[in-house]
């Protein structure tokens, strides 16, 4: 007789223990889900533009350039210009070089400020530049350079405006005008280069 009433005991307790966690375990759920609505929605992160394309212009250089956007926060620009810049050579001389160059970049890209009709962004990154001499003997030019600036894009007008500084270090090659010794073979230019460029771009925003 003991045992009969020992078992319905605990077959009791068992079912009000199961109710009462069901119970527990629905009314956990239901908080978890006030709180997830309470809490902010995150921000979705977007592009400012998906490509552009303009000019860029200093004191010592002019040219077109192209800037598109890879993710949220990768860009690649790509410009062509003719530039001019004094150089040392052969730790001595200082000349004028002139050259046809494009410059590709790719570039991490955050925004700083972000107004009702505008939003300014910086940006760092890097890349490489190719080109040629553009007077008297044949010479191509290749280099490395950094890249840091900063970028306007305007909200309800489809333009952007940049300023960039690109520092790197370039090779010239085939050089025969400046040789000491004409009779030695010629040597490659090393020299630092440098760019300081203001751009201009239409931009193609996402709809």
């Amino acid at each position: 007789m003991k045992k009969i009433i020992l078992k319905k005991s605990i077959n009791i307790a068992l079912k009000i223990s199961c109710v009462l966690l069901l119970l527990f375990t629905t009314s956990n759920v239901h908080a978890q889900s006030e709180i997830i609505d309470l809490l902010p929605e995150p921000e979705t992160k977007q592009t400012p533009y998906k490509l552009s394309l303009g000019g860029l212009a200093s004191l010592n250089l002019v040219g077109i350039s192209y800037k598109f956007s890879v993710s949220e926060d990768v860009f690649i620009q790509t410009d062509a210009f003719y530039k001019t810049i004094f150089t040392l050579y052969f730790l001595d001389d200082f000349f004028l070089l002139s050259t046809i160059e494009c410059n590709a970049n790719v570039m991490w890209q955050q925004k700083i400020k972000d107004k009702k009709k505008s939003t300014l962004y910086w940006f760092v990154g890097g890349g490489i530049d190719v080109g040629i001499r553009s007077y008297k003997y044949p010479a191509v030019k290749v280099g490395m350079n950094a890249i840091i600036g900063l970028e306007y894009v305007m909200k309800n007008r489809p333009f952007s405006f940049q300023i960039d500084f690109r520092p790197g270090l370039s090779m010239l090659s085939g050089d025969d005008s400046y040789r000491k010794d004409r009779f030695s073979p010629a040597l490659p230019h090393y020299y630092f280069d440098r760019m300081l460029a203001f751009s201009f771009r239409y931009a193609f925003k996402n709809k």
